[in-house]
């Protein structure tokens, strides 16, 4: 038996109507062994937006795609974050690119959100100015874009106008559990990807040259200092082109982490493709700061490649790529290791 519960922003039960049924705020739902239930909006009326959370007798696993005039992403099960996460911001007013965040209370209580925006070298831009955070009611639900923010304390040099045009981190402390998602809008298009764990000291600032001990944090021990990515794609088949954004995080504060990127094709040999304006020869050697992020992108030039890619690492990483194009975009988390299927 699944529990399936729809809520507002207030946390408030949400009437909502799948496959036809009008549903209020909760439906119970019978899967069959190995099977699969699918529940579809209509996607008529005024547009509500809010969370979902199900919860089963047996292991359930889940996706939920969002589809409409700008475009189709599906998305899996947001994990638990029960201290905070860190997503990829990235904003272009000329481009008509916009990120944010849809986060979700996990809690019977009300859970705090401090977020602070950082340049991928791991230098804090903004911090949000009330230091009370942003509070979410118990179950509640957020959805706001970075641009959407406007309670930013922005620190020298930077200014509101770097929101013009920005890629870099978006740091979100909480006091008690949350899931979340990242949410990006490019013209004509939706995209959304994964967070990925933050583990940000109070008062750690690496500018100052202050950093926590050098030990590892219980929270990394374990944590792999590999990535894989199943699949891969560059390139230009009139009328069709796509290109591959792949986003690094070190998430250990004390080190540089110095990465290896390999990009191979189907058969397992290097692939030539241009990234960051630099032609590669499958390999590439990357240093991420401290807390820092790096972004890797190819052109969506030449032939079209397809493959995937591994990360090899001195320190713990997260990462997440979108693939982009004519045809949409859509993005990912690392691919998980399976070993019998």
């Amino acid at each position: 038996e699944t529990d399936v519960s729809f809520r507002d922003d207030a946390g408030q039960l949400l009437t909502v109507t799948f496959n036809g049924e009008v549903i209020p705020g909760k439906k119970q739902l019978t899967i069959p062994a190995g099977g699969v239930r699918r529940l579809r909006s209509a996607g008529v009326g005024p547009i509500i937006a809010g969370s979902v959370r199900a919860t089963a007798n047996r292991a359930l696993a889940g996706v939920i795609a969002f589809d409409g005039p700008v475009g189709l992403a599906g998305v899996g099960s947001s994990p638990v974050f029960a201290k905070g996460f860190m997503a990829p911001m990235e904003v272009s007013q000329s481009d008509g690119i916009n990120t944010g965040i849809a986060v979700m209370n996990l809690e019977d209580k009300p859970v705090t959100l401090h977020p602070a925006l950082y340049h991928p070298s791991g230098h804090r831009v903004a911090k949000y100015w009330k230091r009370d955070g942003i509070s979410l009611a118990p179950k509640g639900h957020l959805a706001r874009f970075v641009t959407e923010f406007k309670e930013w304390d922005y620190e020298e040099p930077f200014s509101e106008l770097v929101l013009e045009d920005f890629r870099g981190v978006l740091r979100v402390r909480t006091s008690g559990k949350v899931a979340a998602t990242v949410l990006q809008t490019r013209t004509g298009e939706f995209a959304t990807l994964p967070v990925v764990p933050s583990y940000n000291p109070t008062g750690w600032r690496p500018e100052t040259g202050i950093t926590p001990a050098q030990e590892i944090p219980d929270e990394l021990v374990g944590q792999e200092h590999g990535l894989d990515f199943a699949h891969f794609g560059n390139g230009t088949l009139d009328p069709f082109l796509i290109f591959s954004q792949i986003v690094l995080f070190n998430l250990e504060l004390g080190q540089t982490a110095n990465a290896s990127v390999a990009i191979r094709d189907g058969v397992g040999k290097p692939v030539n493709v241009t990234v960051n304006g630099v032609p590669v020869p499958g390999n590439y050697d990357v240093s991420i700061p401290p807390g820092g992020m790096e972004i890797l992108e190819t052109d969506g030039l030449g032939n079209i490649v397809i493959g995937s890619v591994n990360v090899s690492s001195s320190c713990a990483l997260a990462g997440t790529l979108l693939y982009g194009g004519t045809a949409g975009v859509a993005g990912v988390g690392r691919s998980v290791e399976l070993v019998q299927g």
